[in-house]
Order: structure tokens, then sequence, then C-alpha cells
């Protein structure tokens, strides 16, 4: 009975994962409150290059929530950021941007679970160094280098050609100390997962 009840415990975090629930949201809020308190000690580098760590708590909230939770996070985090510390006109584009950094970590856990992917991930954990590199690598290349400097393009006058170079050295460098933050957090945040799913 013992072993029946455990099994039936283990599919019903595994299924759960992605959904919206009251446990989910509450953790996004906390998330989303983090993202803004670090959000305010970003800084300006040039007219269009921020550097900060307010995208830490939005990339652990799609691998922590699902793809759902995670972009329902950046979104909400990018208005409130807007609201508290407004840096020029609202542009819907990076409040798409932000939903974006929070979706793709989420959906990068989901294939890693499939059975394709199965060898590299044979614990099934969520914050593995192979989940937070790629995570962090495709919301570089997808979110910062294509659509964020798109936008900038648009709200600056630049050509998109001009800023991509600029911001492609400077994001880099934030990028990969986004990921080393997540992955040495990513103990702690995997027995949070096991402790909170």
């Amino acid at each position: 009975m013992d072993r029946y009840e455990n099994a039936n415990a283990k599919e019903k975090r595994l299924t759960s994962y992605g959904k919206l629930t009251t446990r989910t949201l509450v953790i996004s809020a906390l998330l989303i409150a983090m993202a803004v308190v670090l959000g305010q000690f970003s800084f300006m580098v040039g007219p269009s290059v921020r550097i900060g760590f307010s995208r830490v708590p939005i990339i652990v909230s799609g691998m922590l929530l699902g793809p759902l939770a995670g972009g329902l996070t950046g979104a909400v985090h990018d208005i409130i950021n807007f609201m508290l510390r407004p840096a020029g006109g609202f542009h819907p584009g990076f409040t798409l941007s932000a939903m974006m950094t929070g979706m793709i970590p989420g959906f990068v856990v989901q294939l890693s679970f499939l059975s394709a992917f199965k060898k590299l991930n044979k614990n099934r954990k969520v914050f593995t160094v192979a989940n937070v590199i790629t995570s962090v690598a495709v919301v570089y290349v997808i979110v910062t280098l294509l659509m964020n400097t798109y936008w900038l393009s648009q709200l600056i006058g630049d050509s998109y050609l001009v800023l991509l170079p600029v911001r492609a050295s400077t994001q880099l460098l934030a990028n990969v100390v986004n990921a080393l933050v997540i992955i040495m957090l990513a103990k702690p945040l995997e027995s949070f997962k096991k402790q909170y799913s």
C-alpha cells in the first residue's frame, strides 16, 4: 500500500508541472517580488544595454513552475517594473520578451523530460547544468539578441544591425553570470522543488 501511495504522489507531481495552482501563484508572486527588487539594482551601459540580475528569478520561475507560470511571472514583473521605474515609454514588445524569458526555460525543462533525452536527465531533475545552460542560451539568442534588440531599434531609432553587436557582447557576459548564479542555486532550488511540488 505504501509503495502505491508513493507512486501516486510521484505521478501527481509529474503531471501537475506547469499547472496554475494556488501554490504556483504564491511562488510566482515571491519570484516576481525578488525580480522587482533585483531590477532596482540594474544599471545602464550606454543607451541600449541594461545589466542586472532581474532575469534570474524569471528563468527560475519557468524552470520551477512551468512555461505558463513562467510567462505570467515575466509579464507581470515587466509591468510592475515599468510602473516602479519607467525608462522611456511603455513598449508591449518588452512585455512579450519578458513573457518569453519565463516560458522558454519551462519548455526546455519539459523537453528534457521526454524519452529522447532520458539519458541526459535520468533522475528527472529540473535544475541540471544542461537545462540551465540551454535555457539561458536560448533566452539570450531569441529574447536578448533578436527580440529586445528589435524593440530597442524601434524606440531609439538606430538600425537593428548597429545595435546587435554592442548588445551581443555586453549581454553575453550578463547571461553567463546569470547562468552561473542559477547553477550555484541549483541544489537548494531542486530541494525546494521536491519539498513544495
